[in-house]
């Protein structure tokens, strides 16, 4: 999956807020990200070996939970960080203040348009 593909399918599936019914998690220690409660946050939702990450239209990648956190470390500070599942069943938005949200759907998503991505 190329960029363009997951800024098309980010924009497609996993666009606006998400439902926050599980409540907002601290993931910032002093300043910092922290690695053992980020990685806990986020195999919460995400269970598979890559992920999906997104901060702007310029600056998305897919990766495993490492790559998910050196991505969210250096762009959480100025942008919104989504992350999803392969699948786009797991999604998670972690602010630039340090706390983050996340939520499992059960029912596979459909793009709202008709690129073929």
């Amino acid at each position: 999956m190329n960029k363009r593909q997951i800024v098309t399918l980010m924009h497609q599936l996993h666009y606006g807020n998400i439902d926050t019914t599980d409540g907002y998690e601290h993931l910032v220690v002093d300043g910092r990200l922290e690695w053992p409660k980020f990685e806990s946050f986020v195999r919460r939702y995400v269970q598979g070996i890559d992920m999906v990450f997104y901060a702007t239209s310029q600056v998305a990648g897919i990766g495993d939970i490492h790559k998910a956190f050196e991505f969210t470390q250096t762009y959480m500070t100025n942008n919104r960080i989504r992350i999803a599942s392969e699948d786009f069943l797991a999604r998670i938005i972690i602010e630039p203040i340090g706390v983050g949200i996340g939520h499992l759907t059960l029912q596979t998503p459909t793009p709202k348009s008709g690129a073929g991505v």
